[in-house]
């Protein structure tokens, strides 16, 4: 992955930027000591329109893999584990991908 700017990171991992993030929302498949893909779970509040209920949505962002290392499964088996820990923890009532390249 190329460097990112700086401060790019914050916005995701910073209390005050992300203050619902949790350890372990952010999910990597490493190869040695290089990181080869990524996923992570974003708790975003909703809040209904309707009656004003808050809802948690998980929100899988920042899915990547690198170039050299797709189509091994790598993103399809993060995703599933990003899946199976938002299940386990109840905490979500729905789950949002949004894609884009």
């Amino acid at each position: 992955f190329s460097k990112p700017p700086a401060g790019f990171f914050e916005r995701y991992f910073d209390p005050a930027a992300s203050p619902h993030y949790r350890e372990g929302d952010t999910i990597g498949a490493w190869i040695g000591e290089k990181l080869v893909s990524a996923v992570h779970i974003r708790r975003l509040r909703l809040r209904s329109r309707d009656d004003a209920t808050d809802y948690l949505c998980g929100a899988l962002a920042n899915v990547a893999t690198l170039e050299e290392h797709r189509r091994q499964g790598y993103s399809r088996t993060l995703l599933c584990m990003a899946i199976q820990r938002m299940e386990d923890s109840e905490d979500f009532d729905l789950t949002t991908l949004g894609t884009n390249r």
